[in-house]
């Protein structure tokens, strides 16, 4: 995460969230969501509610 703030330094429109986004609501709308490597350990029907609930933000 620090290599990626300092790569997007001054770069207003790159904002950087870290949250549980399976638990919590998605604030706003997003053009992209960068997931790091755990939806895999999800079960099916979690991956589902994951993958609909990151579509609609």
């Amino acid at each position: 995460m620090a290599q990626a703030r300092r790569r997007f330094a001054g770069r207003p429109e790159v904002r950087f969230y870290i949250r549980d986004y399976a638990r919590e609501d998605l604030p706003g709308t997003y053009l992209l969501i960068v997931s790091p490597l755990w939806i895999h350990h999800l079960e099916d029907s979690g991956k589902q509610m994951l993958m609909r609930k990151i579509f609609s933000a």
